[in-house]
């Protein structure tokens, strides 16, 4: 899979998809491989992406921030039970706290500084979805490589 895999995805069911489906962008491989599980899963009522804005603290900034959730999936179960969700698409690598470098060189720690940046600020946003599926009946979910089947 392409490091950085990005593009503009056009449905095959765009009844489907709430919001402009002449206008669904995705960032990455994994982003395309969850628009087309989305598009083509008869068990998927509605789905969209980057459509749910989610307001969020950014602890490291001190300033008030907006998340664009990757998915919102509505799933219907062969119980015919219906679940909302929020998803997030990130590599497994990027949803665990990074490790401090082991060997100290100013590369490596402004690599150690970058990372733990991202991370807490994920952390916040991730917070931030979590109380606000709670609040709506939904449950937000992260999906890594091992939860859309791709090998790495």
């Amino acid at each position: 899979m392409p490091k950085y895999h990005h593009g503009r995805y056009i449905p095959e069911n765009p009844n489907k998809y709430k919001g402009d489906s002449n206008n669904i962008i995705y960032r990455s491989g994994y982003e395309k491989k969850a628009f087309l599980f989305c598009d083509r899963n008869p068990r998927v009522v509605r789905w969209n992406s980057e459509e749910v804005v989610i307001p969020y603290w950014h602890r490291a900034t001190k300033k008030k921030r907006r998340y664009f959730t990757d998915l919102m999936i509505q799933y219907r179960h062969k119980d015919g039970s219906i679940s909302n969700y929020i998803c997030e698409i990130k590599p497994a690598s990027q949803t665990v706290e990074p490790k401090p470098p082991r060997n100290p060189t100013a590369k490596a720690k402004a690599r150690f500084l970058r990372e733990m940046l991202t991370y807490t600020q994920n952390q916040d946003k991730w917070d931030a979805a979590r109380e606000f599926a709670k609040k709506r009946g939904m449950e937000f979910l992260i999906l890594s490589e091992k939860e859309l089947g791709i090998k790495r």
